[in-house]
């Protein structure tokens, strides 16, 4: 018999195995083409650069997709995860999905530290990026390259990403009948901790024996995600839209738990990064990001402040980044 911390080693990933059909096969809506931008070309051949610098003067960026971004250090703590290198660096990704190209040239880096947010109009590929970093199969890699801590993961399995450090919160989990919440908040339990505990900490206690998602309205499926990725701890988290569905009063709470996941209570020694979606952007209520970015129809245009960003989105809409590209 495997020693628990063998076993729960083996079978920590389960969330994502048994999600990985429901998202891989289930769900299309995130790949909707952006019809207010067209990209300039097809995918590159090999050699070609593919970054091409855009101005978005109304908002006072500057990008130039085909170079490393700039790192920021406006806590004075963040920087390069432990050994020298960035906690998640994106270059040139080109993604296909069925024969159609839902990513292109999407360059991104986030230091160890960091919480990075991305905007976007539904179907310009915000989830189809969450997915590729994750490694569901159903998402090709054309080109281009990921990298967790310095070493690449572009041709890892979704388990073993998930062992290295790398978490989802998914839009729209699937309900599974027959397994019970506390079932799988202890498969996820890799530091021994309490699982009673965090869920009375986050109003959840009345959930744990109810089947996983099923009859959860949207907050309380977002609560279920949410303690899941904190039962298992991951260096990187990721989290696709975790405002959707939720009225205010659980948003007080997921907010609360976002930041508890991302480290927000240290200073000096923040170690967990993130990566989040936002349509709403109402999440900037709840919790600090540091940088900010534009995704449309596969490719980010914009970088910068994200409530900056976020005004000139909602001064404009995102016609203003179209329009003002040069």
């Amino acid at each position: 018999m495997l020693h628990a911390s063998a076993w729960r080693k083996a079978v920590g990933t389960l969330r994502f195995i048994a999600f990985s059909w429901a998202i891989g096969y289930g769900r299309r809506a995130d790949l909707a083409p952006c019809v207010a931008i067209r990209h300039p070309g097809q995918v590159p051949q090999s050699g070609t650069r593919a970054g091409i610098q855009k101005k978005c003067d109304s908002i006072g960026l500057l990008l130039d997709s085909g170079s490393r971004p700039a790192r920021r250090g406006s806590s004075g703590m963040t920087g390069l995860a432990k050994g020298g290198f960035y906690m998640l660096e994106i270059n040139d990704l080109w993604v296909d999905v069925n024969g159609e190209q839902v990513l292109k040239g999407v360059n991104l880096t986030i230091p160890s530290g960091e919480t990075h947010i991305l905007f976007g109009k539904n179907g310009s590929g915000k989830s189809s990026l969450l997915m590729t970093i994750m490694g569901f199969r159903r998402y090709k890699v054309q080109q281009g390259r990921l990298s967790f801590k310095g070493q690449d993961i572009t041709t890892m399995t979704i388990d073993q990403r998930a062992k290295m450090g790398i978490g989802l919160a998914f839009q729209r989990p699937p309900s599974i009948r027959g397994v019970k919440t506390r079932d799988v908040f202890n498969i996820c339990n890799s530091n021994s901790v309490s699982c009673v505990e965090l869920a009375g900490k986050f109003e959840f206690s009345g959930l744990m024996e109810r089947e996983l998602n099923v009859g959860f309205s949207g907050g309380e499926m977002k609560k279920s995600e949410l303690l899941q990725l904190l039962l298992q701890d991951p260096e990187l988290v990721m989290l696709d839209e975790p405002e959707s569905g939720v009225d205010l009063e659980n948003l007080e709470i997921l907010g609360k738990a976002i930041n508890k996941l991302l480290q927000k209570y240290l200073w000096r020694t923040r170690a967990k990064s993130g990566l989040v979606i936002s349509h709403l952007g109402f999440i900037l209520n709840y919790i600090e990001a540091d940088t900010g970015y534009v995704l449309m129809d596969g490719s980010i245009h914009c970088r910068g402040n994200p409530r900056e960003l976020f005004k000139g989105i909602q001064r404009h809409g995102y016609r203003e980044c179209i329009q003002c590209q040069r």
